[in-house]
């Protein structure tokens, strides 16, 4: 896509209902730009990188008990930029005080979504394949 507004969002979905081990968020507020470390991470295909939150005092936000057939939007990645909002989705499985752990455990499956918003669409599709 040569311009225009590019996004990357997941779709989170639980295989059974959630017992333990939810989904988490940092509050992206709580976020500051020292927290965050970008990872090379090689394969044998190709090259990418992800990004890791360092421990840090942040609030959490987490989703128990969600159920099958439900499902989570998380922004990954946006080409805008952080401006007013999250540049992406830092979260991970949380354990949480008083909940035992070996209660059906959280499986999960995350699928990845680019999202072409009008100009970037536009770019992509004006030229023939």
């Amino acid at each position: 896509v040569v311009g225009g507004r590019v996004a990357v969002i997941n779709v989170w979905v639980p295989l059974a209902d959630v017992e333990s081990d939810p989904l988490a968020f940092v509050d992206w507020k709580s976020l500051r730009p020292t927290d965050c470390r970008v990872r090379r991470v090689t394969y044998s295909e190709r090259v990418g990188e992800t990004t890791t939150v360092c421990a840090g005092d942040h609030d959490w936000l987490w989703f128990p008990n969600m159920k099958r057939g439900e499902c989570m939007l998380l922004k990954t990645w946006d080409s805008k930029g952080p401006v007013d909002r999250s540049l992406y989705a830092a979260h991970a499985s949380a354990s949480v005080v008083g909940v035992d752990a070996a209660r059906n455990p959280r499986r999960s499956i995350e699928m990845r979504c680019f999202v072409l918003y009008e100009s970037a669409a536009r770019d992509l599709f004006a030229t023939p394949f």
